[in-house]
């Protein structure tokens, strides 16, 4: 799996991009729009040890038991998350890893810079919107990602060891309401499935591209063909 997403990021640097290669990352800028220029995020990858204080920490906000499987270590030790196409799909990752402080001699918790225009970070896997209260369903699924264009969530399913789109619950939804559902109410809102996260990310990343491409992007607007990003099979999806 690595070497997928490895290779993508270097076939992207021959895309007509500027690197600007940060403490935290890597952005891939394009100069074909003024306002949205982010084609591409990557960042610093993981250690087994972070991403083990990731699992943990996970598990821990979600009241659940994950074991990461092996491909998603992979993808954390490749990079710690990304965003692809103008954000059009969000991978997350740990948003605040322990580093090592040469001052203080130890591994401190990163801080959030968010109006520091040099800092960047992967939204954090472990506050996701994917709170569910069936115990079935919250140990079945674990949110990864998200389309930008209406967050609609990229799960991994422990049960049938494949990737899925998920449709996001209802914001307007009661608590209540959201408290009653279970794991066949949530089967009932998977709208794609892949055999596989390499599957996935090829896949996706081509038809994104090809989806870049052909309808281009507004110099003042970004990339405004949104609709057209939803994973196929998708209610409000555009060919």
């Amino acid at each position: 799996m690595d070497h997928i997403v490895k290779d993508f990021f270097e076939r992207e640097k021959e895309n007509s991009v500027r690197l600007e290669v940060l403490q935290n990352g890597v952005r891939y800028l394009t100069d074909k729009s003024e306002k949205f220029n982010r084609l591409h995020e990557c960042f610093r990858p993981l250690t087994d040890e972070q991403i083990d204080d990731l699992q943990n920490e996970v598990n821990a906000a979600q009241m659940t038991a994950f074991v990461f499987p092996a491909w998603y270590r992979d993808f954390l030790k490749t990079t710690n998350g990304c965003n692809l196409y103008f954000g059009c799909i969000s991978l997350y990752g740990e948003q605040t890893p322990a580093v090592w402080s040469e001052k203080e001699k130890t591994y401190m918790r990163a801080t959030l810079e968010r109006s520091n225009q040099g800092w960047m970070a992967p939204f954090d896997l472990r506050f996701t919107d994917s709170i569910k209260y069936d115990k079935a369903a919250k140990e079945r699924w674990l949110t990864v990602g998200c389309y930008g264009y209406d967050g609609t969530q990229i799960v991994w399913d422990y049960k049938t060891e494949k990737i899925v789109a998920m449709y996001r619950v209802p914001v307007t939804l009661s608590l209540k309401a959201k408290k009653l559902l279970k794991e066949a109410d949530f089967e009932k809102m998977i709208c794609r499935q892949w055999d596989s996260f390499d599957e996935f990310f090829t896949q996706e990343t081509q038809r994104l591209n090809g989806v870049v491409s052909e309808y281009g992007v507004d110099r003042e607007k970004g990339f405004i063909h949104r609709e057209k990003t939803l994973p196929i099979g998708h209610k409000d999806y555009q060919n």
